[in-house]
């Protein structure tokens, strides 16, 4: 199953796949340092992700991701830095890197469509309802 968005949709037009907002942590690595880093996931796609980080990473930086999806599901996901947006967070200097994923192995993109797939489902479920409460 590959989530790929309707090339009509009438929002993102320069969005190959879905993305969606979610607030989650994620451990981010660079490529080469030893350890992981804290951070949050700000928003996920087949193709890629933003987070918010402390991590010190620079545009072309190589890093590593770990998620732990809901039932339990690990995720590790490696990419490439493509944006960084500084945020002016209090008490500490943070950014915010666009992550473009690497091949995903088939676990990872497994468990991902299955995430992504079941947000939208959710999503659209309660807009619909919403929608119904209305008329």
């Amino acid at each position: 199953v590959v989530l790929r968005r309707n090339p009509n949709a009438m929002s993102n037009r320069n969005r190959r796949s879905w993305r969606i907002p979610v607030e989650m942590p994620i451990s981010v690595k660079r490529s080469g340092a030893p350890h992981f880093i804290i951070g949050r996931l700000v928003n996920i796609s087949m193709e890629g992700a933003q987070v918010v980080s402390p991590a010190a990473l620079n545009n072309g930086d190589m890093v590593q991701l770990q998620l732990m999806l809901p039932d339990n599901v690990k995720c590790l996901l490696l990419g490439k830095v493509v944006r960084i947006t500084p945020i002016a967070a209090p008490g500490q200097a943070s950014n915010s890197p666009g992550i473009l994923f690497s091949p995903l192995s088939r676990e990872s993109r497994n468990a991902l469509t299955y995430f992504i797939w079941k947000q939208i489902r959710e999503r659209h479920i309660a807009r619909k309802n919403e929608a119904a409460k209305k008329q």
